[in-house]
């Protein structure tokens, strides 16, 4: 299965009237900051709809800033069938989400949105998982995925705010490695405030080997949050790519400057955005195995790598081949009946112009010659008949055979001169 992202500027979702495309204003490191920084944002009650055929869907809206969120303001529908809406902490926003749907049907998600001039509604993305072909879309992946080769360090988070399992690094030098087919990479992770103090700590990306861009976790972030909420945050985007085939790497590298009893703000990951990548659930290459630690245990995920491709170009040589093989004996043999064929006709030929041509040359009619030249001939075939009765050691060929029985083809010849 492959989660496909949705963004709110995606042309095959329709709006309804009271919908207006927004550009956020806020800086890309702020925790509201939207995914592509566009929005669709309404102040009437409006619908939108979308078609999708895959197994489970997710949609989520938020509220303006300096307003409670309300179940009531998003409520949505998914083949005409009502789904409930939850407020997540995390975000904060208003969410609803359906699975256990039929994979190869296409669905239809309806959505309507109740917003006011006291409070509006803000969409920003939708998720949804498939396993159809899709030619060009936008993936997303979150931390447990195979795709990811982590190396020694990385830990799992365990945090029930966040909408996928997080994995976090603390340990310098560590890495991780993506193999993706896209034009640009968004990395979401968050701010662990149990252990973010005053030290500013520093990460590194590459992308195809390139020179590596170093990136800042801030603390201030981290020690802006209030209460318990965690939040997911972008940590860094890729320069726009030639869409292909990529290897990101991203490194840990601890932090600058040690402060006495602080500790340095970990490396994390939450979700990992594709843009313009792929999704085709046929392809059967899989990353290398990928090496994740907890606190007790070890996870090893081994995937494998497909290769029918040499096998089938092999045994597609096979065959020509073998064809090939067959058609040359074929013609072969043919050639080689045909010469034999040839040559006896020859030697009969000669045969018969000694027995008459050479005695009456321009008198082919056995009656009129002399007798003792008849005779004289007759002796020749005479000769030449009698191995033709005499009994054959050899028993008769198959029926299916090309072989040629020579006496009887001597029988008929002394038969037609006669």
């Amino acid at each position: 299965m492959t989660i496909i992202l949705v963004d709110d500027s995606n042309p095959n979702i329709q709006y309804g009237p009271g919908w207006v495309s927004t550009t956020s204003s806020l800086a890309q490191a702020n925790l509201s900051y939207p995914m592509y920084g566009t929005l669709h944002e309404t102040i009437n009650p409006s619908e939108l709809k979308f078609t999708f055929s895959g197994s489970s869907i997710f949609a989520c809206a938020q509220v303006s800033e300096g307003t409670m969120p309300d179940s009531t303001v998003w409520t949505c529908y998914v083949d005409n069938v009502h789904i409930a809406s939850s407020i997540i902490e995390a975000f904060p926003p208003i969410c609803c989400s359906l699975g256990g749907l039929e994979a190869q049907v296409q669905h239809e998600i309806h959505i309507l949105a109740t917003g006011s001039q006291d409070r509006s509604v803000l969409f920003d993305y939708l998720t949804y998982e498939t396993s159809t072909a899709v030619p060009t879309a936008d993936l997303l992946f979150d931390a447990r995925s195979p795709m990811f080769n982590f190396s020694e360090g990385w830990e799992r988070e365990e945090l029930r705010n966040l909408p996928s399992e997080p994995f976090g690094t603390t340990q310098v030098g560590a890495n991780l490695t993506f193999d993706f087919y896209g034009s640009s990479v968004l990395w979401f992770g968050f701010y662990n405030k149990t252990l973010a103090g005053h030290n500013e700590s520093t990460f590194s990306f590459a992308v195809d080997n390139d020179e590596p861009i170093d990136q800042f976790l801030e603390p201030v972030v981290a020690q802006g949050l209030t209460g318990s909420t965690q939040r997911q945050a972008l940590f860094f985007r890729t320069f726009a790519l030639p869409r292909g085939q990529h290897i990101l790497k991203v490194v840990y590298n601890g932090r600058l400057d040690a402060i006495a009893g602080s500790k340095a703000i970990p490396l994390s990951l939450v979700n990992l955005v594709v843009q313009n990548g792929t999704a085709n659930p046929n392809m059967s290459v899989t990353p290398s195995p990928t090496m994740l630690t907890t606190a007790s245990t070890t996870l090893t995920t081994s995937p494998t790598i497909s290769t029918t491709t040499t096998g089938n170009r092999n045994s597609n040589l096979a065959i020509v081949v073998g064809c090939s093989s067959a058609a040359v004996l074929v013609l072969l043999i043919l050639g080689i009946f045909c010469t034999r064929r040839r040559m006896k006709k020859r030697k009969r030929a000669s045969v018969g112009s000694i027995g008459t041509s050479s005695l009456e040359p321009f008198n082919h009619d056995s009656a009129s010659a002399p007798a003792g030249t008849r005779q004289k001939s007759q002796r020749i075939f005479e000769e030449q008949e009698r191995p033709i009765f005499e009994p054959a050691g050899v028993g008769a060929p198959p029926s299916d055979s090309v072989v040629v029985e020579l006496p009887r083809l001597w029988a008929s010849i002394i038969s037609a001169a006669s």
